[in-house]
């Protein structure tokens, strides 16, 4: 008998939720799987692999103190800030800066470490 009560009761409960959610038989309900876009693919490996190419060639470009090669990293209006210091914009600014760098640190050596790579999602 109590084993009745208790499955009534959870019917009870179960309609009363639903009622308080608005759903009734004429209201289709979407569930949250309905709304949910598919994932994009992954990137493809060859995305990563071109983010390290890139800091690997930056990081050979530095070492050999070679503002121009850094420089054409950028786009032409790219923007290259320093920590505390100014933005620099433009290729000519951003050659110039690492120019200027490498004249007062003669010899100066970088090391690139990636730790990770993540892709937003839409």
């Amino acid at each position: 008998m109590k084993r009745n009560w208790i499955f009534g009761l959870a019917i009870v409960v179960s309609a009363i939720a639903l009622i308080s959610m608005g759903i009734n038989a004429q209201t289709p309900v979407a569930t949250p799987a309905a709304n949910l876009q598919p994932l994009a693919a992954p990137p493809a490996d060859a995305d990563r692999a071109a983010i390290l190419k890139s800091a690997t060639d930056f990081a050979e470009a530095f070492n050999k103190g070679d503002a121009k090669a850094i420089a054409a990293m950028w786009t032409d209006n790219g923007e290259s800030r320093t920590v505390n210091g100014p933005t620099f914009v433009g290729k000519a600014a951003i050659e110039k800066a690492y120019g200027e760098l490498f004249k007062a640190y003669p010899g100066a050596k970088i090391e690139v470490l990636v730790k990770s790579i993540r892709f937003p999602r839409e």
